[in-house]
Parts: C-alpha cells; structure tokens; sequence
C-alpha cells in the first residue's frame, strides 16, 4: 500500500493501515515530513506553519478520543486559562470569551442579556456536534450541512453586534454566506470546551506519528514526488515517481489536494472526465498572511487567542484586497507570537511581492495593536510568509489554508467521498469534508473505515 503525502491525514492512514499488517509506504516529496504540522527554525527560534492550537482535549471531547487513539494524548500538551482562552476585539469592544459550554453561554448572556433565550440555543448546539461528532449519523451530519451557517446566525439573533461576537473567533475557517452550518458548529464548539498549545508545536505530532507507523512496520520515503498514479484492469497498480521509478501498490491513498490527486491520473485513465473536472474546479478556501513575531522579554504576551476586527469588517465576506481582521496566537513559555489575516495568495516573487508583504505587515501591525499597544515597538524580529510561500511548499494551489470551499447549497458536489471511480484509489486530507486536526482525523477515519469495511473507533 502506497500513501501520497505525509500530511495528517496521510500518516494517520499508514497509522492505521499499518496496524492492521499492511504494508504502508508513505511518500513525501519534500524533504522533511509533516505538511501543515511542520514548523520551522530562525536564528535559533522555533515558529509554527500550519499549526497553532486545538480545541475539543477536554474530558468527552472528541478530539480527546481521537488523540488516546493515536497514541498522542500523553504529549506535553497545555491548556490556555479557561477564565478567558480567547479574547474578541470590536473596535472598542472587547469580548473575554471562557472555556467550557456553561462559562461560555454565561458569558455571552452577561454582554447580551436580552439574547439569554438565543444564546442558551445556539450554545446547545455548538456542544451537541462536538461533543458527538464521533457518533453523529450520516443524515444528522449532512441535515446541517444542507444549513447555512450564517442564515442559521441571522435568524437565531436579533443583535448584530452578538452575530459578530460569535463569529469573530472563526478565523480558524474561511466564512462565506456559503458556509454550512456544520463545521461552523463543530469547529466553534471544540474550541468552546477548551483550548489546548502543544510543547514542540506540531512537529511533535509528526514524529510520534511515525515512530507508531515504523512500529508496525511501515515506511516514510521523502524526497519521493509522485507524478503519475498506475492503472491495471481498472484498479489502482501503483505510482511513478520523478526519478522514472515505479512503486507497485493494488491500494494507493492520496493525502495531497484532490485537484492535485486528479491531476496525477494518466490520460487513458479509466476515471470518466466528468469526476475529474468536477474534482479539478472546485474552489479552495482563502490563504493566510503570518507574521512570526519575537518581542522583548518584558512585553507581556497574553496567554489567549485574540481576534482583532475593524468594527466596520464584514467577517462573512471577507475583502482580501484589504487588512479589516487579524488573530493573535502567543506560543508557549512567552517571547513569542503569530499574527494571521486572509490573504490572496501573489502570483511571484520579486520586488512587487517584497512591498505587498511589507503593506500588509504594516497593516496586520497597526490593527493588531489596537489589542496589544505596544506591540510594534517590542517587536524585535518579525518573518513573514504568504500563501505563495504554502503553495510552493506545501503544494496547496492558491496556498487554501482551510482545504475546500464549502457551500450548503451544492454541498453533495462540494462534498468528496474518500472513494474515488478508481478501485483501489483512495482519497484523504482537509480538503474532503473537514479541515484542522480535529476535521482531518475525521476524514482518516473513513478512509480507512471505507477501505476496511469497518468502523475504526
């Protein structure tokens, strides 16, 4: 067996598949494994890609269940205060916003007393799908797929500012009037129970990953691109690499984009064209600008999440011709922190790139300031990377930062199956159903559920 990419997803599968005695090879074409999960190093200094923080470790969480599966619940994970994990700007309004359905729900109500009745719903049902994603049927699921995320807001609240209260934490997602109601409530719920950082970032996951996956005998090859994957009879064969060499394989999962899966299909493929164009124009989510920021070792660096908006922004369409929000993650231990904004994804380097990069920085700065004053002149050392830079990278087109767009109108075209027309091919990663952590091991569970014809939790 033969997975394409070592991403989540895909090393949740060897994980998986290999444990169950197959035998799983996994090929990564860059040098160093990981995807998204990877971080990186400057001048000593470690800062993550992808990865920041996970919502949904807390006792019955779903996300909890996920990681003692994979051996990863005992990593130094470690938990922002629950008084206040996140934190909303609006302008002048600030909204401390704690863990735990309960806090939370009591929180919003003391802002919005008049919307206790709407709020006690709402928060219902963001802890209703989080909690049970693991046991939620197929019908549950996709009613509220079929449901408009924001059409589901505008009708629940009568407050508009509380609209965007609810909402201002969902950068962890692209928001679209598109977006189904779903993962809005399944992301938003599992950072509602709590929010967990992990010592080592993402990169911890990945090595425990692959010392489960060489356990049970199975092998990581980087530096391994696949550019074609081989057909026989009908089924998946196997894959060729750059280099002229070929991996036989009758079972082949692919944790790269399904537009780059497609793309890998040979001319004579016996996939009909219709699923391929389908696949291959399916829009991806937007990308994200990051700042990595060091700052002196006496700028007190919050130990929450902060989302900082325009009070003008509409958060449900975002201008990515402009800066109207940014999120702030400090990293463990202090000294440390990221700045995101949505961005479009330049089309080359050069001295254009250079100057849109200082643009946006400049504007990321000024905004995120109105939360953390002083920021800019405790900031020692900033690098910064652009959707451009995930693209080359990470082989994301248009560096997606949040797989797929979704859109619960046209959601069962939207919507990709881990089985493809191809037998023996398979697909996996964020870009199916669910993004993050949390999503993407969902979408490794039935993969391989699919492939073995079983359930897997």
């Amino acid at each position: 067996m033969v997975v394409i990419g070592s991403g989540l997803g895909g090393l949740e599968c060897a994980f998986i598949l290999a444990g169950r005695g197959m035998d799983v090879t996994v090929l990564e074409r860059s040098a160093r494994p990981g995807g998204c999960l990877q971080g990186f190093t400057r001048g000593g200094i470690r800062f993550d890609t992808g990865f920041h923080c996970v919502g949904g470790l807390g006792k019955g969480g779903a996300l909890r269940k996920v990681m003692e599966y994979f051996g990863l619940i005992d990593l130094p994970w470690r938990r922002l205060d629950p008084e206040g994990a996140e934190e909303v700007v609006i302008g002048r309004d600030c909204f401390v916003l704690p863990s735990g359905f309960e806090a939370y729900g009591d929180a919003l109500c003391g802002f919005f007393p008049s919307e206790s009745d709407a709020v006690h719903r709402f928060v219902g049902l963001l802890e209703e799908v989080s909690l049970n994603i693991l046991e939620t049927s197929d019908g549950d699921r996709m009613a509220l797929f079929r449901r408009g995320a924001l059409q589901y807001l505008e009708e629940t609240f009568r407050d508009p500012l509380l609209r965007k209260v609810v909402s201002g934490t969902s950068l962890k997602m692209e928001l679209t009037p598109q977006l189904p109601l779903y993962p809005f409530a399944e992301i938003n719920g599992s950072y509602v129970q709590g929010v967990w950082q992990l010592e080592g970032g993402g990169d911890a996951i990945t090595a425990r990953l692959l010392d489960g996956i060489a356990g049970r005998g199975g092998v990581l090859r980087t530096g391994a691109e696949v550019v074609g994957i081989i057909e026989s009879g009908g089924c998946a064969a196997g894959v060729e690499l750059s280099d002229g060499e070929v991996v036989p394989a009758d079972l082949v999962i692919s944790d790269a984009p399904p537009a780059v899966t497609v793309s890998l299909l040979g001319k004579d493929s016996s996939v009909r064209s219709v699923y391929r164009r389908r696949v291959s124009s399916l829009a991806g989510t937007y990308g994200m600008f990051t700042a990595n920021i060091v700052v002196d070792g006496g700028f007190p660096v919050p130990e929450r999440n902060i989302y900082v908006h325009c009070p003008g922004a509409d958060l449900w369409r975002t201008d990515l011709g402009s800066t109207g929000s940014v999120m702030v993650h400090p990293y463990p231990g202090g000294g440390r922190l990221d700045i995101l904004s949505p961005m479009y994804a330049p089309e080359e380097r050069g001295e254009a790139y250079e100057g849109i990069k200082r643009k946006k920085l400049s504007e990321c700065l000024d905004l995120a300031e109105q939360a953390l004053p002083g920021l800019k002149e405790a900031a020692k050392l900033i690098y910064t990377s652009t959707p451009l830079t995930w693209q080359e990278s990470l082989g994301l087109p248009g560096g997606a930062a949040y797989g797929l767009r979704k859109d619960f109108s046209t959601i069962d075209t939207c919507l990709l199956s881990p089985r493809t027309p191809l037998r023996g091919l398979f697909l996996t990663g964020s870009g199916l159903a669910l993004h993050g952590v949390l999503g993407t091991s969902m979408t490794a569970l039935r993969t391989c559920s699919a492939i073995l014809g079983e359930s897997v939790i």
